[in-house]
């Protein structure tokens, strides 16, 4: 299952040069839309699909089968699909530094922690040791610290330490170097205090049978090995796809295991499921624990307490009321979207004290269902429509001090968020066609209409633009208020429609907004955009429309994913993260619709097969293509051929993934950049030395290639993509022999690579007994989840289960037990 929010929303934005250039600023960072406690849920992650690895038979009612009197399931016809889910999101999306010589500003945001003194020992038997907190994790917390420091008025502050708790320990080292920054201190004390000091181990709870026994053990190591909110540590990479059999012991982790970090990680796991039992685990989870992280990443996980029975919504709507920390309040005011929390919030905004909570509840009752007219509702939305409308001034927040950007936040802006939220909820309640309808519609900003004059600050100064998107067509919404603002136009007729058609179709728009916009069109109306933008969008846009034209069964579909397959298949290197995740989603998309061959697959192998090509080649075989290029229009090229040129060399690039910040860019854009770049050759084509500046300018734009390590390099992170392991496993599923025969070869040749694994279990989905004996090597396997993998497939193609303890277990065992599955089927 995928995390609890709209079906086709599971993509996010890119981390890459903008299309518009943003204001020059001397010190900003770009507020991502909605609120920060919904920020969390882009975060690049892997979640599981339910179901068993393996279909199961029945017990057969006649003799037992091979002479095995407890006949162990075995594979069917037709296995039940199991691929992964990538939860993906780039870096843009989740970091938005808009100035990249910030470590100028401020020397503390990159100060390399002092190391400890004193001897280091190696941990105890059982003890935790923490993963290092990599810069892509790094940065994506600095980026929040940040925006509570630069932009107090746009960001709710109770709902930004919420977001931070919930990622938990890697906050820590933000943390560290921010306390150079006074303005923080309040807020990282709190943080700190909610964190906590991470204490207890990973020892596995106990099993009833010798193999829940290895498998806690396995769950219990695995747990701890990552962050789930690291984008690029695969976190459950390799116990999701045992989800099924493991989600019994990990909701007994994250309820009963006395190890803080192995516990919340469990919660994080469980909240990736979607299914009731985890459901109603995260609901005790949310009802009962003392572990503000806990707590905070159990509500995340929930997203609302409306997929929840009466009794348990109605049991958190109660802990919402005692709690009496504002933070822990506020985590669940914001997943309170239920009819039934309609008075309990109500009477917090009468109660509240500060802003914060008043946004969370304006914003709360926007998401919830109710209907037209809703009495106490209306008059709340009212009077603060009117106090923000008339004095937005009035809803200021206190500011701490300390550094600001070159144009801060006005005093006004707070009260503007607090306005459009509070029309927001005028619309929604009010009857068809109400003064707030017509005003939110007018939000939207008409194409070629003038456009809006921008914000202007102190001493009339224009307001720095928090995103380096212009977001054209709604420009004025604040981000904030932008996530609500396109599911409000979905409730508003027609108007509402046409209105969210042309945000998703604006290529100005963050790609975040456009996909969202996308998916809250009717679907008689989204499908034509959506094939529109897999034409000639941008690959982050893409990323969204597969998924609706996947979501709808579109006429264009299957064409559509046959073609990105041809690309991938043509891939000469490791493409960036994104465009890899297109890839997947075609293939997973006509394998669920029985449209996907061996030869498909076959054509795919070279990805699981192939080492990731060196920068360096790549950058030798991209000069070479460029100056190619250049040399070929010097000469002289026709419109037509040189059109044909150019589009060959943006496929080899946009194919390798040399460049990610490209990717959010519409191809022609790109095209004419490249085009313009050309022009310095009409006026001397035989000048070597125009022809190397205009080569190694395109070399730049194109690629990305420069010298040093800047922070925006650091910043950067490649999301973690199961495109190739969910090759092997398509493979598998297609149960013939040549899939077989590949399969065979990638096990005998690929000793040592990690997917040697998922290998072996697509050789156990073939259900041919004959390609069996190609596991048995398998079992002696340094690895020890791979061993198990061989013998999982084993045990299902032989309907033998011949037991050792292949993860931890005696080497002697092992050997005996490989012994007898090597008598059972042959082989080395």
């Amino acid at each position: 299952m995928t995390w609890r929010r709209p079906l086709l929303c599971s993509a996010v934005a890119l981390f890459v040069t903008p299309t518009i250039p943003p204001p020059i600023l001397d010190l900003d960072v770009g507020i991502p839309p909605g609120s920060p406690t919904a920020w969390g849920r882009r975060f690049p992650s892997i979640t599981p699909r339910g179901g068993p690895l393996f279909a199961i038979t029945p017990r057969a009612k006649k003799g037992p089968a091979n002479g095995d009197p407890k006949q162990t399931p075995h594979t069917v016809a037709h296995p039940v699909e199991v691929p992964m889910n990538v939860h993906i999101s780039t870096s843009y999306g989740v970091v938005r530094i808009l100035t990249w010589d910030l470590e100028g500003h401020l020397r503390w945001v990159s100060r390399t922690p002092r190391a400890k003194s004193g001897p280091v020992t190696g941990p105890r038997p059982g003890q935790v040791v923490l993963p290092p907190v990599a810069d892509g994790l790094y940065w994506a917390n600095m980026a929040s610290l940040l925006r509570l420091l630069l932009h107090p008025q746009l960001v709710s502050e109770q709902e930004m330490i919420a977001h931070l708790v919930e990622v938990g320990e890697p906050v820590l080292a933000a943390l560290d170097n921010s306390v150079a920054e006074s303005a923080l201190e309040a807020p990282s004390k709190t943080i700190r205090r909610m964190v906590g000091a991470t204490v207890g181990g990973n020892t596995p709870l106990a099993g009833k049978t010798p193999r829940d026994t290895m498998l806690r053990r396995f769950l219990a190591e695995e747990l701890v090995k990552a962050y789930p909110y690291d984008p690029e540590g695969g976190f459950g990479r390799r116990f999701f796809l045992f989800a099924d059999e493991l989600e019994g012991a990990m909701v007994q982790y994250a309820r009963e295991h006395t190890g803080v970090f192995l516990r919340r990680n469990a919660t994080s796991a469980l909240g990736r499921y979607g299914s009731m039992k985890a459901s109603r685990a995260l609901c005790d989870l949310a009802a009962s624990t003392r572990d503000p992280v806990v707590l905070t990443r159990a509500l995340a996980a929930l997203g609302t307490f409306r997929t929840l029975p009466k009794d348990d919504r109605e049991r958190l709507l109660k802990r919402m009321m005692a709690v009496t920390d504002p933070v822990e309040k506020i985590a669940f005011v914001t997943a309170a979207s239920t009819p039934e929390a309609v008075p309990y919030l109500l009477r917090l905004a009468r109660s509240a004290r500060n802003r914060d909570m008043l946004q969370a509840v304006l914003a709360t009752l926007i998401a919830t269902p109710l209907p037209p007219g809703e009495a106490a509702v209306t008059a709340f939305a009212k009077n603060i429509a009117l106090r923000a409308g008339s004095r937005p001034e009035q809803f200021q927040v206190a500011e701490h001090g300390g550094t600001k950007p070159d144009a801060p936040d006005t005093p006004r802006m707070r009260g503007e968020i607090m306005h459009q939220l509070a029309l927001f909820l005028q619309a929604r309640v009010g009857k068809a066609g109400n003064s707030a309808a017509k005003k939110v519609l007018a939000m939207v900003q008409k194409p070629g209409a003038a456009p809006k004059r921008p914000p202007r600050g102190p001493r009339g100064r224009p307001v720095a633009r928090r995103t380096s998107y212009p977001n054209t067509s709604m420009s004025g919404v604040q981000p904030p208020a932008q996530m609500l603002f396109l599911e409000t136009l979905k409730l508003l007729g027609d108007p509402g429609q046409d209105a969210l058609a042309q945000i998703a179709a604006d290529s100005t728009v963050d790609p975040v907004l456009r996909g969202h916009a996308l998916t809250q069109l009717s679907w008689s109306r989204r499908g034509e955009i959506a094939a529109e933008i897999m034409d000639r969008g941008s690959t982050e846009a893409k990323i969204y429309a597969i998924e609706v034209l996947a979501n709808d069964s579109h006429a264009t579909l299957e064409k559509t994913c046959r073609k990105l397959l041809k690309d991938a298949a043509r891939a000469s290197s490791r493409p960036a993260p994104e465009l890899r995740y297109l890839w997947l989603q075609a293939l997973k998309a006509l394998d669920r619709r029985g449209l996907l061959s061996t030869a498909d697959v076959l054509a795919l192998m070279p990805l699981p097969s192939a080492k990731e090509a060196g920068n360096d080649k790549l950058q030798d075989e991209a000069k070479a293509r460029i100056q190619q290029l250049v040399a070929s229009v010097a000469k002289g090229l026709s419109a037509r051929a040189l059109a044909k040129a150019i589009d060959d060399l943006l496929d080899w690039v946009f194919a390798n993934g040399l460049n990610p910040r490209l990717a959010r860019l519409d191809r022609r854009q790109v095209e004419d950049q490249v085009r313009k770049r050309l022009e310095g050759l009409r006026s001397r084509r035989t000048d070597k030395s125009v022809q190397a500046r205009i080569a190694n300018s395109l070399l730049v734009y194109l690629t990305g290639f420069r010298l040093g390590v800047s922070l925006q390099d650091r910043a950067e992170f490649r999301p973690v993509v199961l495109l190739e392991e969910e090759i092997l496993l398509a493979l598998g599923r297609t149960r013939t022999k040549e899939a077989g025969d590949a399969l065979a070869r990638f096990l005998d040749e690929k000793q040592g690579n990690r997917l040697r694994a998922h290998a072996a279990l697509a050789v156990g989905m073939l259900g041919k007994l004959e390609f069996a004996r190609h596991l048995v090597p398998v079992l002696s396997d340094p690895d020890g989840f791979t061993r198990f993998c061989a013998y999982e497939s084993l045990r299902h193609l032989t309907r033998r289960d011949v037991w050792a303890d292949w993860m931890y277990g005696d080497e002697t065992a092992r050997s005996l037990a490989a012994t007898q599955y090597r008598k059972l089927v042959g082989g080395r």
